[in-house]
């Protein structure tokens, strides 16, 4: 969760210091009858804007790969904790859980064959890499989204739309199908 907090408040930052330059513009080329100023803040907009998109974008620009997540596989439980169908994690960056066909498209996760298909909604979760960190999310499913951390008794049902962290040994549960993250 922690790195998915982060993603939002860089990108919290970066609206926020372009609706303070688009004010700034606004008022120092609509407002103000100063040459001088324009120049200055036309020289200081510039280098600022060098240098903030500098920062920003050198890890791109040095070739930085996206950091590895340690999961590697999603596996399908059975009623006696089986595995019966399991689903590759790697070179993956988001996948959509639900049941596939229809008219609304195709899921990475198709739940269509589970035991419990009747209670999965056709798109009810979704999962993201975000900086090697895999999450899981509700997307307004039906009969919702539970998860079982690895080292804990009880299950928890998942809030809509709020990404949970997932780690190895995790069980995710799409209304009653159990999927164990590998």
């Amino acid at each position: 969760m922690k790195a998915a907090a982060g993603f939002y408040w860089i990108k919290a930052v970066d609206a926020v210091l372009v609706l303070i330059v688009l004010g700034a513009i606004f008022y120092v080329y609509g407002y103000n009858p100063s040459t001088e100023l324009k120049i200055g803040f036309g020289i200081a907009a510039g280098a600022f804007a060098i240098v903030y998109g500098t920062v920003r974008l050198w890890p791109r620009l040095a070739g930085t790969k996206v950091k590895e997540s340690a999961l590697s596989r999603l596996a399908l439980l059975d009623e006696e904790g089986e595995i019966v169908r399991e689903w590759d994690l790697q070179g993956k960056t988001s996948l959509l859980i639900g049941k596939g066909g229809g008219v609304s498209g195709e899921v990475d996760i198709d739940l269509s064959d589970a035991e419990y298909a009747s209670l999965i909604s056709k798109q009810h979760a979704v999962m993201n890499l975000v900086e090697g960190v895999w999450y899981i999310e509700d997307i307004q499913s039906r009969n919702g989204v539970g998860m079982k951390k690895a080292r804990q008794e009880s299950k928890r049902k998942l809030e809509v739309e709020v990404p949970q962290q997932l780690d190895i040994g995790d069980v995710i549960f799409i209304a009653n199908t159990r999927i164990l993250v590998l």
